[in-house]
């Protein structure tokens, strides 16, 4: 083994030997620093590849969302171990791209500073024990506390960079939380619902503390897309433009580079085959790729492509259709009062053939917005029955229209 460095932080001297700091706060912010060494001992970085398939991986260990934990090492070091070769350490002592500091845990400080995968696997650690603090009423559990939820880890990633006045969304705009909630947005291409008002004091050492011990969100139902295991149950979203896609790209290989394949239309049923994959070598690529097969059709499919197949919403059944032999069926609804353009898109208002496939529809809306109008881009087959569901549509008041529908239909041979 090689031998390792003695580091002159300010003027404590310390060897990567050591089994714990001085007392300290867990985490720390900041940019990250490498402090200057006199020794020539240079390390090389893992692939990028290799480092996002790290944190997915031991994120799955300890059943974290892996965009949560991406996201993390994105925002503490940008997903980098060193820094002109030598180990990353910031002004506070942060280590490495989980920019660890003292824990209670029993760490090899060594490792901690030169291994990449044991430094992630501390991190990890660090934050599943933030999770748990919500047991012993530390910090408020939420909803029923399903770790699958990326919402759910609200207060877990508040603690795992400090419970101070910094991160206290009554005070401060952009906390450290929120910072982390929108990377995951933006790279791993999921929606996280609008955070709701939080009741926060403090101790008299400034630390925070929450009078209520439960926050019921009720928009916090945001799934993880990375949590998949073979046999899933899937169908084809995303979080993109829904006036511009209406469907996920397939490809023949778990190659986010790879040409598609094929266009999947919204809500199309899939089953996970395998995965998931690393798609990508570039660290704003936090998606992953799954396996999947259809009725038809398999490949594979980025996880932003896909959610959980949900039964949340329930469609009242508003009319039965005795059928129809016109292949290219058009549907007129006709709404009481002037509709919201901006809920009238392949999201909300779409067919799904019996076997779980969708179609895809072009959807219109008279200018007066009070009649909708919906016809395939290619004809309905025969001998098939489908439903037309439509779903939180929103009037020109910003009321919500009515319950979500659907309307079943056949065609006849």
């Amino acid at each position: 083994m090689k031998k390792f460095i003695i580091l002159l932080i300010g003027l404590i001297v310390f060897t990567f030997n050591l089994s714990v700091y001085a007392d300290s706060i867990e985490h720390v912010q900041g940019e990250s620093e490498v402090v200057a060494s006199e020794e020539k001992i240079l390390y090389e970085e893992l692939d990028m590849k290799e480092k996002l398939r790290l944190l997915t991986e031991t994120a799955l260990k300890y059943e974290i969302p892996p965009e949560i934990l991406k996201a993390i090492a994105l925002k503490e070091s940008d997903m980098m171990q060193f820094k002109d070769g030598k180990p990353l350490i910031s002004d506070d002592n942060g280590i490495g791209i989980m920019q660890v500091t003292n824990t209670t845990l029993d760490v090899d400080q060594e490792k901690l500073a030169i291994d990449t995968a044991y430094n992630i696997e501390i991190g990890a650690k660090i934050l599943k024990n933030k999770w748990g603090l919500q047991f012993e009423g530390r910090i408020p559990s939420i909803n029923d506390a399903n770790p699958t939820i990326i919402e759910n880890w609200y207060f877990a990633i508040m603690a795992y960079n400090g419970l101070s006045a910094r991160n206290d969304p009554n005070k401060y705009e952009n906390t450290y939380q929120e910072r982390i909630y929108q990377t995951v947005e933006n790279y791993s291409q999921i929606d996280v619902a609008e955070f709701p008002n939080i009741d926060i004091d403090y101790h008299s050492n400034g630390t925070m503390f929450f009078p209520n011990k439960h926050l019921e969100w009720e928009s916090a139902v945001t799934e993880s897309t990375q949590m998949f295991l073979p046999g899933n149950s899937v169908y084809v979203m995303n979080s993109l433009d829904p006036y511009k896609y209406d469907y996920g790209n397939l490809r023949a290989v778990p190659d986010q580079s790879a040409p598609v394949t094929e266009e999947i239309a919204y809500y199309t049923e899939l089953e996970i085959v395998g995965g998931p994959y690393i798609a990508s070598s570039n660290r704003y690529n936090q998606f992953v790729m799954y396996e999947v097969k259809g009725v038809d059709f398999s490949g594979f499919i980025a996880s932003s492509n896909i959610r959980k197949k949900s039964t949340n919403v329930e469609f009242e059944v508003w009319a039965d259709d005795k059928g129809s032999s016109d292949v290219k069926k058009k549907w007129t609804i006709n709404l009481s009062q002037p509709v919201n353009p901006e809920t009238v898109h392949a999201r909300n208002i779409y067919i799904v053939d019996e076997a779980g496939v969708g179609v895809f529809t072009n959807i219109n809306f008279s200018e007066d917005g009070k009649t909708i109008f919906i016809e395939p881009e290619t004809p309905f087959e025969p001998g098939k029955d489908y439903s037309l569901f439509i779903k939180d549509l929103v009037s020109a008041s910003h009321e919500l229209l009515r319950e979500s529908i659907r309307l079943p239909f056949s065609i006849t041979p």
